[in-house]
């Protein structure tokens, strides 16, 4: 891959996935990342349309045109009718779940609240977070987008946008050493500032070339 634009998939996803997918696309934007971005819809309301895997048969065309997918959580209903979208894609594109490279820098609280992980086959790559959707805190602006963030360096790296990954890297690094924490990775002893979603992507983008 060279740092020319690239076109990638985003799949925003449920729950807590279109909050902390627009901090991670705004990091992305404001570290100079060149992408093109094309959107798909992947999850529970395409699940609730009657797809048997939460996504939509036209999307699969866009997904192996672009060959990148960067992903937020979904929520798979409780109902025997439905089968696991991730497992689909694992299956579709030649991924394997023995073979996940995960990345997780930030030794604080716990540490799949804050990993991510790429999965990369000779056809496909996909960058994704480790944590779930967690429905109970959606919208409320606390959700930690650090996982997401991760996901979006190592995707960039992969792509050779290695100055703007380095960029990110820095400024997440610098603003959770600085104490600037969401609420899940909060503690006295350790932290200066509680801050939202929003908040907390506002500081990171703060430090991009600090």
């Amino acid at each position: 891959m060279t740092g020319d634009t690239i076109t990638i998939t985003v799949a925003y996803g449920d729950g807590i996935g279109p909050e902390i997918m627009e901090s991670a696309l705004l990091i992305l934007r404001e570290s100079g990342a060149l992408l093109r971005i094309e959107t798909v819809e992947i999850g529970n309301r395409i699940y609730n349309m009657g797809a048997e895997y939460g996504i939509l048969p036209s999307a699969w065309d866009m997904l192996k045109r672009n060959k990148i997918l960067l992903k937020s959580p979904i929520i798979i209903p409780d109902n025997l009718h439905y089968k696991n979208t991730n497992e689909k894609i694992y299956q579709k594109f030649c991924l394997s779940q023995e073979n996940l490279t995960v990345y997780n820098t930030i030794d604080l609280g716990d540490a799949e609240l804050l990993g991510a992980c790429q999965n990369i086959s000779e056809e496909f790559a996909l960058f994704e977070v480790l944590h779930d959707g967690a429905p109970d805190i959606t919208g409320k602006d606390i959700a930690n987008p650090c996982a997401i963030i991760q996901a979006s360096i190592l995707m960039l790296k992969y792509i050779g946008q290695n100055s703007q990954a380095s960029l990110i890297e820095n400024a997440l690094k610098k603003t959770i050493g600085d104490g600037i924490h969401t609420a899940d990775i909060y503690s006295r002893s350790r932290s200066k500032k509680k801050v939202g979603t929003k908040e907390f992507t506002d500081e990171v983008v703060a430090r991009l070339g600090s």
